[in-house]
């Protein structure tokens, strides 16, 4: 019985150690499964997050060509922007020498609508010295024709002086042109 005893501690230790040993296999087993699972997801995840940082990346570096673009653009919108500024400056000093010249031309354009205004009045009064300068030569036909007969009346008064008879000391009778003469030698 000893035999016994210690044969079924043996066989009892041996079927123990080796549901023992069955029980921990398994929990290994399962254990390198759930392990083996958590790596195959981790690996999974780890290539998904891989592939999205690649694709991150990417867009990064799509992102960063963008982002120079746009810089580029923005540099050439700003020079346009600077050309624009000076050409609408330049366009200002225009516009103020044009005001300017046309608020000069504006004041001749009311100077001479004023002189012209004046038109008119001397029309009226070039008409009336038309008609002063026509009545003074009226006056002056009429005086140069009374200078005329003046002058003829004069010559004949001549004349008669001429051949009218003065009477000199003497009894003499001398014409008076003689006479005349006579006196300026003196």
């Amino acid at each position: 019985m000893e035999y016994l005893l210690i044969a079924s501690l043996f066989l009892g230790a041996a079927i123990g150690g080796g549901a023992c040993w069955l029980y921990w296999q398994r929990r290994l087993q399962q254990a390198e499964l759930s392990q083996e699972e958590a790596q195959a997801s981790f690996r999974k995840s780890l290539n998904e997050m891989m592939e999205k940082n690649g694709k991150l990346e990417d867009e990064v570096f799509a992102g960063k060509k963008e982002v120079e673009k746009r810089e580029a653009e923005l540099a050439a919108a700003g020079r346009r922007i600077a050309d624009l500024a000076e050409e609408l400056r330049l366009s200002n000093q225009q516009l103020r020498t044009m005001l300017q010249q046309v608020q000069d031309a504006e004041r001749r354009l009311h100077q001479d609508e004023m002189e012209r205004a004046r038109i008119p009045g001397l029309e009226k009064e070039l008409a009336a010295g038309a008609e002063e300068i026509a009545r003074l030569r009226q006056t002056i036909s009429g005086l140069e024709q009374e200078r005329s007969r003046l002058e003829q009346e004069l010559a004949e008064e001549r004349d008669s002086l001429d051949q009218s008879v003065i009477f000199v000391q003497g009894s003499h009778y001398l014409p008076g042109r003689v006479v005349r003469n006579l006196m300026t030698n003196k």
